[in-house]
């Protein structure tokens, strides 16, 4: 499964964010770990997928297993 997520990075890049379920909508952002998550329950999502956004827009090729 393929996850575009190029126009979060680039609003939100060198931030951390929460993403809901889907692993594409931002459900929270904040400078550091504990403001997105903090923002993303806010917001009424219990269990987000936090992750840092890069700074830069960088190509990565990976796979499930």
């Amino acid at each position: 499964m393929e996850i575009d997520l190029t126009e979060a990075q680039k609003k939100y890049a060198g931030m951390w964010v929460g993403l809901a379920e889907d692993q594409t909508t931002v459900v929270g952002a904040g400078e550091t770990l504990k403001e997105a998550l903090e923002d993303a329950k806010k917001k009424g999502c219990k269990d987000p997928i936090m992750m840092r956004m890069p700074k830069e827009d960088i190509t990565y090729v990976g796979y499930g297993i």
